[in-house]
């Protein structure tokens, strides 16, 4: 296949890709915004300078199972007014496409792109604005329930949680910074684990890589927007907590955590 260079798709293999699978998008221009581990993102312009984001996956990352989960999640907290990623539905009436490529399998989905600011977690305003829409998301997944998901696979989060965290810490071996947290926390949870039943922990849709980041400012900065939902699952709501938690660690931000964690609590119905 002429059009692929090393993986990458070119710009015209993009523009007839989106022509043929989305009716009415003309795309005029392609840029790649990042390479991955996980997927090749671009952002491509029409030519009414309508801006998408154009996200294809990695094949061995997301299988069609995981993200038909993931559209599931982010119509559903659409539906609720949750401010999520807009994913365009194509002519097939899905909201992503398959490409193959040397004969393998590649996911792809196109999303409006939305303008927004980033948050300051050096203010306390700003902390408090991400605890409390973390905690509405987790409120509101309390209403979601995908059965045949549940009953067809595994969580590939944490179904078995403990061999997962340990999957984890072999991840950030090469990191120095993160490994002395991650043996704690895996320490810790066998521990507990010993002592409690895990099954009692609160299980919902969780967003999976909350770390500060993957959201935006909108709305003249009253709303969050959040988006990058590639590892979203029906999970414990342990996972997005201590995802945030790590992140404040890594930063020495233990105040940060402090004023989320108490602003998360209050909000959590």
């Amino acid at each position: 296949m002429q059009l692929i260079s090393n993986y990458l798709l070119s710009e015209l293999f993009i523009k007839n890709l989106i022509e043929k699978n989305y009716k009415n998008i003309n795309i005029q221009k392609v840029i790649l915004l990042k390479r991955g581990i996980y997927s090749d993102i671009y952002q491509l312009i029409d030519i009414n300078h309508k801006r998408y984001v154009f996200k294809i996956y990695r094949e061995q990352f997301k299988v069609k199972q995981q993200l038909e989960l993931e559209i599931n999640i982010i119509n559903f907290l659409k539906k609720r007014q949750f401010y999520v990623t807009e994913y365009v539905k194509n002519i097939f009436c899905n909201f992503y496409i398959t490409i193959d490529l040397f004969n393998i399998e590649r996911y792809a989905v196109l999303m409006n792109y939305k303008i927004g600011n980033k948050l300051d977690f050096d203010t306390e305003e700003d902390i408090s604005l991400y605890a409390n829409n973390i905690a509405d998301f987790h409120t509101i997944g309390k209403e979601f329930l995908n059965f045949e998901f549940l009953n067809s696979t595994e969580s590939l989060l944490s179904n078995n949680f403990l061999s997962n965290m340990e999957s984890y810490i072999i991840i950030f071996m090469k990191k120095d910074k993160h490994i002395k947290f991650f043996k704690e926390l895996f320490d810790f949870i066998k521990n507990y684990k010993n002592k409690y039943d895990i099954k009692n922990l609160s299980k919902n849709i969780i967003h999976g890589d909350l770390h500060g980041g993957n959201c935006l400012k909108i709305n003249n900065n009253n709303n969050l927007l959040f988006m990058d939902f590639d590892f979203c699952n029906y999970d414990y709501l342990l996972i997005d907590v201590s995802t945030y938690y790590w992140s404040c660690i890594i930063r020495k931000k233990q105040n940060e955590w402090e004023i989320f964690i108490k602003e998360y609590i209050k909000n959590w119905h």
